[in-house]
């Protein structure tokens, strides 16, 4: 297939490139560099990525730490978190918390605890916590990263609602209900203040909300919350997408055809 051959040609270039030793050693980061560039295009074709991207991508970091290159603290911040996303991905959480950790170090040191960089690799790591059972760990780093957008950017800023929104899908599932749904409306109320009630983003907190809320037999209050995640969903990709055929098709479970009908139409006013 394309994709098997290109990937036998990235493999031959950069095994060509480690053995080349005439190149200077910029020319070489640059030849590097290229194949890297390459080789994320071919990952775009994967749902995970494998042991060629991992590998890769460790030799890349390998090669810039080795050489002493002119890259710097934070270039090589963003290599690490790449490199963490993807390993995150084939599912080793060790090295993805390892790697997650140094850039946050590094990030903090570099550009203040309240950076939005640093404040992403919070996130991020507290989602690698999450994913390892470390729910303590996880809900700590989120408090953190909470703190720290609001002593830099005020409290009720823009940067809040995703941060909110993982926390809640945390607390959601410790089963602490009335928390989650705190955290959705907090972070629903937040949104709609910067953005307004009829923007796209809105979709997948309301969808959440909604989640929660059928989740504990509540349709009522889910059917209208569904239908206009599925309505906003449709304003952004269409109807035809699945996001929003989903959304529409559990509002339709919460309510009757006629009131989902109505909950539509009312929905469209606000």
């Amino acid at each position: 297939s394309f994709a098997e051959s290109l990937q036998a040609i990235l493999d031959n270039s950069v095994k060509s490139l480690e053995e080349e030793e005439e190149l200077q050693s910029g020319r070489k980061l640059l030849l590097f560099l290229a194949c890297l560039s390459a080789h994320g295009s071919l990952r775009q074709l994967q749902r995970t990525p494998s042991e060629q991207d991992l590998l890769l991508h460790a030799k890349f970091i390998r090669f810039v730490e080795s050489n002493n290159l002119h890259i710097t603290t934070l270039q090589l911040c963003d290599l690490y978190s790449e490199f963490a996303v993807m390993v995150r991905k084939a599912g080793d959480l060790e090295l993805a918390e390892w790697l997650l950790e140094e850039v946050l170090k590094r990030r903090k040191k570099e550009l203040g605890e309240g950076h939005m960089l640093a404040v992403a690799t919070m996130n991020n790591l507290a989602n690698v916590y999450q994913s390892w059972g470390k729910e303590d760990k996880a809900i700590g780093m989120y408090k953190d990263a909470r703190a720290a957008l609001e002593l830099r950017y005020g409290p009720r800023n823009e940067h809040l609602p995703a941060m909110l929104n993982n926390m809640a899908m945390l607390f959601r599932r410790k089963n602490q209900i009335k928390r989650a749904a705190d955290l959705y409306l907090e972070a629903l109320d937040i949104s709609l203040r910067w953005k307004g009630v009829n923007h796209a983003d809105l979709a997948d907190l309301l969808y959440n909300l909604a989640a929660l809320y059928a989740s504990v037999g509540d349709r009522a209050t889910a059917g209208p919350l569904f239908q206009r995640a599925a309505q906003l969903h449709a304003s952004k990709y269409g109807w035809e997408h699945e996001l929003a055929k989903d959304a529409k098709m559990k509002a339709s479970k919460c309510l009757g055809r006629k009131e989902e009908e109505e909950s539509s139409s009312s929905l469209m006013l606000r």
